[in-house]
């Protein structure tokens, strides 16, 4: 039985001395020895019976230089792992395996905590409390199942009814109605989290829409009044309420999601482009003052992203009432991405989100992520002449 906060660690000196599963996972790598790593959540057990069949390999590590009590260094790479049900329900487990040489034989006396790069590789928000408005579906909804998968404690705020609960159920966390548009629901989600975990570390402003369409010379002035209550009122409550909570802890993450077509003229409608450049703004001078509290600041700018709003405007634009987000998708990799045929997904915002809601991006503030294959930053309608 493997049991206990810590995590046990287990010297495995072969690759025959791992289980045939997970020596599955890594086949046909070059392996010299194992050290595997096994995180266990608080008053649970995990029994020789664990599923470890149902097992899959995810993102490679690199682990240079790693020290340990007895061994001078251990170099090499890793893989972090998940654990799934045949359901494809995610487990509150990870495991990261890491190929390498040792020197000689480890002696493990100390707090496995004491080695973030190993121990923690899959656990970046361990502890973290985390709001995540507009989460019930879309970019919001990846990001909570990544952060939850990373130890975070997501509260989900949305106006999806519908949704919100059963994904809040998944992932352990909660889930409340929130208009982010009306400053009140906002300062109740906030409430909620210091009511339910007694902090607040991470909130997650990425509620928006996408508002009206046509020319500057037809725009409905009312509709338009109606997305900045949503796209700028919003996230003005957001970093407001989330801040006066961060305070308290000297220390907290805000992130904000803008867009590409604050960046670049022509890729969504005025009263879209002119609301999410001013988020940017925002996020500048909210983090000149708050960074005196250890609170950053930040934006995180997607594009091309095939979610409900973009693949509806998609479908107008062309005429298309059954196109999908895979070719939206295959639309926006061809003509609209330096990686040719690669389109962004929900799950690179969700990368970028928590990379800047970790301690890894501790001394990034003020900051605008721009996820978008390079769209905005070069033109290569001319790349004949590198030919």
């Amino acid at each position: 039985m493997l049991s206990g906060r810590l995590v046990k660690w287990m010297l495995l000196l072969s690759e025959y001395t791992i289980t045939y599963e997970l020596a599955k996972a890594v086949k046909g790598q070059a392996v010299v020895n194992f050290l595997a790593a096994h995180p266990v959540p608080d008053n649970e057990t995990i029994s020789d019976d664990f599923p470890y069949e149902q097992v899959m390999m995810i993102e490679p590590l690199n682990l240079w230089q790693m020290y340990f009590d007895g061994a001078s260094k251990i170099s090499g790479t890793g893989a972090r792992v998940i654990f799934i049900t045949p359901q494809g329900d995610l487990l509150p487990y990870s495991f990261t395996l890491v190929i390498g040489v040792y020197d000689h034989t480890p002696n493990y006396t100390r707090s496995p905590e004491e080695y973030p790069s190993a121990a923690n590789s899959g656990r970046l928000l361990k502890g973290k409390v985390a709001i995540i408005t507009g989460g019930a579906r879309g970019i919001g909804a990846a990001t909570a199942k990544l952060f939850a998968l990373n130890g975070a404690h997501v509260i989900i705020a949305d106006i999806l009814d519908d949704l919100g609960p059963t994904l809040a159920d998944s992932i352990d966390g909660r889930y409340i109605h929130c208009d982010v548009g009306r400053e009140s629901d906002v300062e109740s989600a906030v409430n909620l989290a210091l009511a339910w975990r007694g902090q607040l570390d991470i909130m997650f402003s990425n509620a928006g829409v996408a508002g009206p369409f046509g020319s500057i010379t037809n725009l409905d002035m009312d509709k338009m009044k109606d997305l900045l209550d949503v796209n700028i009122c919003g996230m003005v409550h957001g970093i407001k309420h989330a801040a006066r909570a961060m305070i308290r802890g000297k220390r907290g993450s805000i992130i904000c999601t803008s867009s590409s077509a604050a960046i670049m003229g022509g890729l969504a409608s005025h009263a879209y482009s002119l609301s999410k450049e001013a988020v940017l703004g925002l996020a500048r001078s909210t983090a000149c003052e708050l960074g005196v509290h250890g609170i950053r600041v930040n934006c995180i700018s997607p594009h091309g992203v095939p979610s409900e709003m973009l693949v509806t405007a998609y479908r107008n634009f062309f005429g298309k009432a059954d196109m999908g987000p895979e070719e939206v998708g295959r639309i926006v990799g061809e003509t609209g991405s330096l990686l040719r045929g690669r389109s962004a997904s929900m799950e690179d915002v969700a990368q970028a989100a928590l990379f800047l809601a970790s301690d890894d991006a501790g001394f990034i503030t003020a900051h605008n992520l721009i996820v978008d294959g390079g769209f905005t930053s070069a033109f290569s309608t001319m790349s004949f002449i590198y030919q």
